[in-house]
């Protein structure tokens, strides 16, 4: 039996097409493991709950998207400390996944049993503050669909100024906003440029290409194997990806009229090689991880 602390579905109100993929990746893989899900941690509420209620356990797994990075820092920091609450308190692996790390102080890993970094630059800050961890890409490569479709999707940004470009792209080209959470349908209602928007990505309507300011949004091109531009978001997770695939050509949007034709069947085929290595090292870390179980007692009482 597992906990997952940080469980991003749950917090975004089941309406995040990137966090819906993750913690099915997340549910699924650990069920083929032999392992279920028993319960989601978001609060200290849930927390106290959990601690009066729960008698074994073999797992503690954090969700570490979104969270730890500065501007998340205090958040971050709770849920490295629970998760180390939790696996002393039921003499079990807590394991740290799925993360972007630019937090300048890795202190509040020394309670986790296991990190795996989705990137490489993670990996190497990490390193610099004395941590070692495994890199294993973003679940969410594991949890979208590959059938793709015909026409072009602009989608939002979490970061405002990046968002308003990508909405007067979006009326530019007639095109509606597509909304990657709840949260950005009520920002996008409260701009006068955004036009119309929706959730076509959510429903997961195959499209043939993407301008994305979203990291997952490029996870999703990268699973569909169809061309994309992006933009910056609020830490250096889309740089870092950008990075992973090492393609020879430049997906930054830096144009009103992106150059489409820079995306040769060679470009396209270095996606859909990444996305079969990505769901290869996943599986590995599932399978490292349900190994790493049995060197812990898991007979212990709360």
């Amino acid at each position: 039996m597992a906990v997952l602390l940080n469980d991003t579905d749950a917090l975004e109100k089941y309406c995040h097409f990137g966090c819906s993929a993750v913690v099915r990746t997340i549910r699924e893989q650990l069920r083929i493991q032999g392992i279920s899900v028993v319960t989601s941690i978001n609060t200290a509420k849930e927390l106290s709950i959990f601690e009066k209620r729960c008698r074994r356990l073999d797992l503690v797994i954090i969700n570490g998207e979104g969270t730890m990075h500065e501007g998340n820092a205090r958040r971050a920091n709770w849920l490295l400390n629970a998760a180390s609450r939790i696996s002393r308190a039921h003499c079990c692996p807590a394991i740290l996944m799925n993360t972007h790390w630019s937090l300048r102080d890795a202190k509040q890993l020394s309670g986790i049993d296991g990190v795996y970094a989705r990137d490489q630059r993670s990996v190497a800050r990490l390193k610099r503050q004395g941590v070692t961890a495994q890199m294993a890409p973003d679940l969410s490569l594991f949890g979208f669909s590959t059938e793709t479709g015909s026409g072009l999707c602009v989608q939002d940004s979490v970061v405002p100024s990046a968002r308003e470009q990508l909405a007067e792209l979006a009326i530019k080209m007639g095109l509606p906003l597509d909304c990657c959470s709840l949260d950005s349908i009520e920002e996008c209602r409260k701009s006068p440029r955004a036009g119309s928007f929706g959730f076509r990505l959510f429903r997961e309507a195959p499209i043939g290409r993407l301008i994305t300011g979203r990291f997952h949004g490029v996870c999703y091109a990268i699973s569909a194997g169809i061309p994309f531009f992006t933009v910056a978001s609020n830490t250096d997770k889309v740089e870092s990806i950008l990075e992973e695939l090492n393609l020879s050509i430049d997906p930054t949007l830096t144009s009103a009229d992106p150059d489409w034709s820079i995306w040769t069947a060679e470009a396209v085929s270095v996606l859909k090689d990444f996305r079969i290595s990505a769901k290869s090292r996943i599986s590995d870390m599932f399978d490292e991880i349900s190994s790493s179980i049995k060197s812990f007692d898991t007979d212990v009482d709360v």
